[in-house]
């Protein structure tokens, strides 16, 4: 019970796959049990979560709530996360795949990468030595100038931080 808490301690939201990466002895099949029993208990809920994922997930206690009130704030367009690429908090490139990109570029979770996130929706990884951008796109239509706008907003967030950086390239 104790590494199924402590794994959902840190994601928040598990799923089969968030599991399969922790290297537990016994892997999913071990904590199963564990979660099942935690969530007849009413510690934890389960449900669909994570679209795209298997109907295997766990949230933790309020996780839920929390997820739906950030997507309420987000809706006012004013809402960029910028995230680590190695947080937690950023299951791209290790729980869930990278989305497609205009680029052959290989993106890895590196200490100092970043990520740029809006109503939960991957925008952008800045490389750690902040000099390759690389952004995503969920269809054609992305390349519009609205659709700059959350990225953008990102991108000012991060000087205001007082780091500098210089872009070598886009999307290669």
């Amino acid at each position: 019970m104790v590494i199924a808490g402590q794994v959902l301690g840190r994601y928040g939201i598990l799923t089969r796959e968030m599991l399969a990466r922790e290297n537990i002895p016994g892997g999913c099949a071990a904590v199963y049990p564990v979660l099942k029993a935690m969530e007849e208990t009413g510690c934890i809920r389960r449900g669909y979560f994570v679209a795209g994922r298997g109907a295997a997930q766990f949230a933790a206690a309020g996780a839920e709530d929390r997820l739906r009130t950030r997507r309420l704030r987000d809706t006012d367009g004013a809402g960029c996360l910028i995230l680590a690429v190695t947080d937690s908090a950023s299951p791209w490139g290790s729980a869930l795949p990278w989305p497609a990109m205009k680029t052959d570029q290989q993106l890895h979770r590196t200490a100092g990468a970043l990520v740029f996130v809006t109503d939960g929706r991957l925008l952008a990884y800045l490389s750690r030595n902040d000099m390759h951008l690389t952004t995503f796109s969920e269809s054609s239509h992305d390349d519009s100038a609205d659709s700059l706008i959350p990225l953008t907003e990102c991108l000012v967030r991060l000087a205001q931080r007082e780091r500098r950086m210089l872009l070598a390239t886009i999307d290669g």
